[in-house]
């Protein structure tokens, strides 16, 4: 059964006469209909219980001024026979459910790409996935969060990350400085190449260039520390600290990458410094991608 072999934590969670119906209907039916499901969702509504699992996840892909596009994965705990529809819900505020816009997946499989459109610019996110089955509804532990780009930014620069050639770049042993470089990857990134530190007690990487035009900075940072969140560098330009960064998307577990946001920076000849100098005493594989300059 699928609640037997998920790992679900719950508020509150009544079987009753309703759902045990629910499930004889899916038994003599291969489809549920939509005034079935509706009677699935309204039940969970009125007893006001939420179930969440960590079997549903959800991974980043793309983000445009009005459409976001990610993936949702289900993992091999969840039996797709038992799942009658499923895809992710969002909203403005933090743990949407079906009461919120909610997105369908085209089809019911481990692993989905789902497109969100219609967003409003600059405007913050929350996404949950979810699945329906005749036992009710159950959400995704996790809050993908997002902030969609303001209305006509334009690409002005992209750093190259397929080569160090260009990039200072040093990782921290214990208490002193070391002279090992971060390293090209293809694998574990937002989109390859990538650098890693690998298993490090932090470090920077620094780079020279030159933009156009004033605008803002935005690039991507894993820490991959399942349970704790990403941590933020600290980041300087032309030698001077940029302390607010605005976290642009992350959720609520460092599996996945948090992207982060620079603003007020001038054209001209720049050198940036990213430095994740305040994690010293914690090893773990550092990750920046997708470096990429904008215009205001």
């Amino acid at each position: 059964m699928l609640l037997e072999n998920m790992k679900i934590t719950k508020k509150r969670y009544n079987i009753n006469l309703l759902f045990i119906f629910l499930a004889m209907i899916s038994i003599c039916c291969d489809n549920i209909s939509i005034y079935d499901e509706s009677i699935v969702i309204n039940s969970q509504i009125d007893s006001n219980e939420i179930i969440t699992t960590l079997d549903i996840n959800l991974a980043y892909v793309s983000l445009q001024e009005n459409s976001f596009k990610l993936n949702l994965y289900l993992t091999n705990n969840i039996n797709i026979d038992d799942v009658l529809n499923f895809g992710v819900v969002y909203g403005t505020s933090e743990n949407p459910t079906l009461q919120d816009l909610r997105v369908n997946s085209t089809n019911i499989s481990q692993s989905n790409l789902i497109e969100i459109e219609n967003l409003e610019v600059s405007q913050n996110y929350f996404i949950r996935g979810f699945i329906i089955t005749s036992a009710g509804v159950i959400y995704s532990s996790e809050n993908l969060n997002i902030i969609t780009p303001s209305q006509g930014a334009v690409l002005i620069k992209e750093i190259d990350l397929s080569s160090l050639q260009y990039i200072n770049s040093i990782t921290y042993p214990y208490g002193t400085y070391s002279s090992s470089t971060w390293q090209i990857s293809t694998t574990n990134c937002v989109e390859a190449p990538c650098i890693t530190s690998g298993q490090s007690h932090g470090g920077f990487i620094e780079f020279n260039t030159n933009i156009t035009t004033s605008g803002y900075l935005e690039f991507w940072v894993n820490g991959f520390n399942p349970g704790y969140n990403n941590p933020i560098p600290k980041v300087t330009i032309n030698g001077v600290d940029y302390p607010n960064i605005e976290i642009l998307s992350t959720n609520n577990s460092s599996f996945y990458f948090s992207k982060l946001r620079i603003g007020n920076i001038y054209a001209g000849n720049i050198n940036v410094k990213i430095d994740f100098e305040e994690n010293r005493n914690q090893i773990k594989s550092y990750t920046i991608d997708e470096i990429k300059f904008y215009n205001n």
